[in-house]
């Protein structure tokens, strides 16, 4: 492969002119190799001599780009960008419009084919520019518009929402992506002012250069931020089922009253989709209470902590009111003993049992509120017995018993609910022919996760 400064000078005589085309010096220097780029660009504009200055430009160009697999790339990249940006502007010239930039600093030839140079034969002046001419970029920033972030309504049919979407998200989504094709062509031509203006700009302009380009990347970020956000909102927008609320107003207007909005006492009943049914798994984490009678030894009274789960079903019959079941556990370390070394120790709980509720949304809350309260049935594995001096009595059992419950769950994620409960139990028998009795107060916080239909 030939290197950078492998070819040597040849002189070619067209018609009176003497033109020679570029020396390669054996030199690694980038601004040598510029400085015969843009002698390359010269001669290309020269009559009768651009065919064979856009062959050996084009050879020169290929040379660079393979030079970057070998040599510092940060050295050598912006040598290989102005080689590419010359080669296009010699090829827009040479297609027959004239229009391409003829010069590094900004400078363009316009016209029908218009020639480089005058009649002599000169070449086309390139960087002549005035510094005031050429420094205008950085200040000319271009204007951003505040594109605000549209509200999403209620949509009941799909014309509604596509309606929406002609009027608020569309023209907004086409501002900004003007606003960052502007920007593209601001940083543009702040890469040119900073790399290839001439005179090359001084260290204070170059200053204002870099500070317009900080500025440039804050607004493309900025700009495509919320760009993403009003285009997730078009994403994420849905249409609702209206029927029951429609209904409602036409009920309303027939019989002479004004079409209701929501309800007199301020609070907002969810979305309903029909009857259906929303099953739950979770857990919780307990503490418990307890008044023990075991035996003929005076009452007493033990507690602990406790954790376990959860799982259910409830069936929405009505809007908001619905009927379920839940079977849950929890182990427990609820330990209790009297003076006279008696003792009542639970070690785990379980209950089944029948739930009715209701889910609305209180405003000005947006997540929907369950309350509930349930009854049924319980059991629970009971350590019973004496420890008093040597003395040592120990008898494990189940019992059953009756469970009541009340609670209430907020939803924090559509799938996802946490909430706290209140749980009586009562259990009364017998252990070994001993009569035990235990009332246990139960305080839960719960978290469960729903599958199904939801508000």
């Amino acid at each position: 492969m030939k290197s950078l400064g492998s070819y040597s000078r040849s002189v070619f005589v067209i018609g009176c002119a003497l033109v020679a085309t570029p020396v390669f010096a054996q030199s690694n220097d980038p601004g040598e190799a510029i400085k015969e780029i843009d002698n390359l660009e010269q001669q290309a504009f020269r009559p009768g001599n651009a065919s064979k200055a856009n062959q050996e430009l084009a050879k020169y160009c290929t040379t660079i780009n393979t030079r970057l697999r070998g040599l510092d790339r940060a050295t050598w990249e912006p040598v290989a960008r102005h080689c590419n940006e010359v080669k296009h502007r010699v090829a827009a010239y040479n297609s027959g419009g004239g229009g391409g930039t003829a010069g590094t600093g900004g400078g363009s030839t316009t016209g029908g084919g218009s020639t480089a140079g005058g009649s002599d034969g000169g070449t086309t002046q390139r960087g002549h520019e005035t510094p005031t001419q050429q420094r205008h970029v950085a200040s000319g920033r271009p204007a951003i518009p505040n594109v605000t972030v549209p509200s999403v309504p209620k949509f009941c049919s799909d014309q509604e929402l596509q309606a929406w979407v002609n009027s608020q998200i569309r023209p907004r989504l086409n501002e900004l992506q003007n606003a960052l094709n502007a920007l593209q062509n601001y940083n543009s031509q702040l890469y040119d002012e900073k790399w290839y203006s001439k005179p090359p700009a001084t260290p204070a302009e170059l200053s204002q250069i870099e500070a317009a380009q900080k500025w440039h990347d804050q607004e493309v970020a900025r700009l495509q931020a919320r760009f993403d956000q009003i285009l997730d909102l078009q994403r994420n927008a849905k249409v609702v089922d209206c029927s029951e609320k429609r209904g409602a107003r036409r009920a309303n207007t027939q019989v002479g009253l004004a079409p209701t909005t929501q309800p007199m006492s301020g609070w907002q009943m969810p979305t309903w989709i029909g009857p259906s049914t929303v099953v739950y798994v979770g857990g919780n984490v307990a503490f418990a209470t307890t008044w023990n009678n075991y035996g003929d030894f005076p009452g007493f009274s033990s507690s602990g902590p406790g954790g376990g789960g959860q799982a259910g079903a409830r069936y929405y019959f009505q809007p908001n009111v619905f009927a379920g079941f839940e079977a849950g556990w929890i182990g427990t370390g609820i330990r209790g003993t009297n003076p006279d070394g008696a003792f009542v120790n639970y070690d785990w709980q379980a209950w089944q049992m029948g739930q009715l509720g209701v889910t609305w949304t209180p405003q000005p809350f947006t997540s929907p509120v369950t309350v509930y309260g349930g009854i049924g049935l319980t059991e629970g594995g009971i350590r019973v017995g004496v420890d008093f001096g040597s003395f040592h009595e120990d008898m494990n059992t189940t019992m059953t018993g009756l469970v009541l419950r009340t609670g209430f769950e907020i939803n924090v994620r559509p799938n996802l609910a946490i909430g706290a409960a209140y749980q009586y139990s009562r259990f009364d028998g017998t252990v070994d022919e001993y009569p035990v009795k235990t009332q246990i107060n139960t305080l839960f916080l719960t978290f469960n996760y729903t599958f199904g239909p939801r508000f």
